[in-house]
């Protein structure tokens, strides 16, 4: 079976099957536009897994207003505060799995050259490790990624691992395995378990 276009090439969010979903990019940026312009005091990452150009990301980025807000990251050099980057106005990071922007975009930082991060492919808590899967040693920023890769029951296991008394304990266990404070928490459905709890703990607010 032939696939034919149908519509207008455009930046979709998918993962995986994008014939069983996908939305368009550039109206979930401009509420992200929205929502920063209305939290003033907020830093928002996004890590994209690129399967179009950086000049079609930057183009999407652009046009849903969101440029002014990128932040540049010189490699290298240590990454300011967060209350640095909300003084400067430059509030907005945006990594890129697979390309960086280069010259033309500098703020599509390419994603591993900052980031290591954990095995993203665990099917039992016990599987889950603190290892590093993808960056360098020396890459400056911390990715846990942490989910069972069991498609039947994603959601019942978030609710499990996401506990307070499973997910705080293994950030616990990275920090030291790694000698890195996790900066990014990766997981399926935050809105079960108790991640903000966890990450409140790992940052020292009880």
């Amino acid at each position: 079976m032939t696939l034919r276009r149908t519509g207008p090439p455009t930046p979709y969010l998918c993962h995986g099957l994008c014939e069983i979903g996908a939305t368009e990019l550039q109206p979930e940026l401009a509420s992200v536009r929205a929502w920063l312009d209305a939290h003033p005091r907020e830093v928002v990452t996004f890590i994209v897994e690129d399967e179009v150009t950086p000049a079609d990301t930057a183009a999407v980025f652009d046009r849903a207003g969101l440029t002014p807000l990128m932040h540049t990251q010189p490699l290298g050099q240590p990454w300011p505060t967060l209350g640095q980057m909300i003084d400067s106005g430059r509030r907005v990071v945006v990594m890129m799995e697979r390309h960086g922007g280069g010259s033309a975009y500098p703020w599509l930082l390419p994603a591993f050259r900052y980031v290591q991060d954990t095995p993203f492919t665990n099917p039992t808590v016990a599987d889950l490790r603190c290892d590093r899967k993808r960056g360098t040693g020396d890459s400056p920023l911390l990715l846990v990624n942490y989910w069972l890769a069991n498609f039947g029951s994603l959601v019942s296991d978030a609710r499990t691992i996401n506990a307070l008394g499973v997910l705080g304990p293994y950030l616990a266990r990275c920090e030291i395995e790694r000698g890195m404070l996790p900066n990014f928490v990766a997981v399926n459905f935050f809105n079960e378990g108790d991640l903000f709890r966890a990450v409140d703990q790992l940052n020292g607010f009880r």
